[in-house]
């Protein structure tokens, strides 16, 4: 995170900054994420699980939120597996857990695994806030309305859209406004974009983005 300008605290305040799309993290990394956060009054930091602890410890005194993914990054690991990473990212500290979804399941109209593995998730998680993370922005809305329904009904907090992964692949405001028309309105919503300005860090927002995920430079 090069740039440290400062932006409207509203903004600020609903921006998660994310380390998932570097094949390496190191301490390093960790602490300059934690700094810039504080620093600018962001959300929260999304790091891998192996780092939740030292985020942890790097941002005790603040308020920002550490948030970590579980079967990143196409939702596919065993559902047993997805549990104890949950367990294991609260243990160390984690205030919010983002579950990618198994979308063959969701291809295959498996939604009775779907729903038993959110609620596993949601049971390990011990009452910190689950995110459901779709790792593909080409979801019918059909499939679409089947998640949101499944979220709903296993107490997850908010969905995450966009590619976490490779950012560089769009939601548009009018994407947003799509989900947020679907989504049961007690569901927030966030967002994995690559921001140019803040202009469109507000767009989204105004269409329905409770937060925005980032992964590059912060934008002037």
């Amino acid at each position: 995170m090069q740039n440290t300008p400062s932006w409207p605290d509203d903004v600020a305040a609903s921006i998660d900054y994310s380390l998932l799309a570097r094949a390496s993290v190191t301490r390093a990394d960790i602490q300059l994420c934690c700094e810039s956060a504080i620093k600018l009054k962001l959300h929260g930091v999304v790091v891998p699980g192996s780092q939740v602890m030292l985020a942890t410890a790097l941002l005790e005194e603040s308020e920002i939120k550490i948030i970590t993914p579980v079967g990143y990054p196409f939702g596919l690991n065993d559902t047993d597996v997805k549990r104890y990473e949950t367990e294991v990212a609260v243990d160390n500290g984690a205030h919010h857990v983002e579950l990618y979804a198994n979308l063959g399941w969701l291809k295959q109209s498996e939604d009775d695994k779907l729903l038993r593995e959110f609620r596993d998730v949601v049971e390990a998680a011990d009452d910190r806030p689950v995110g459901l993370a779709i790792a593909s922005n080409s979801i019918p809305i059909l499939e679409k309305e089947r998640l949101c329904q499944m979220a709903q009904d296993a107490t997850i907090k908010y969905i995450v859209i966009g590619n976490a992964i490779d950012p560089a692949e769009p939601i548009s405001p009018g994407e947003v406004k799509d989900w947020r028309a679907i989504c049961p309105a007690k569901i927030g919503l966030k967002v994995n974009a690559r921001l140019k300005d803040v202009e469109l860090a507000q767009q989204l927002i105004d269409s329905g983005a409770t937060w925005i995920g980032i992964s590059d430079a912060i934008p002037s």
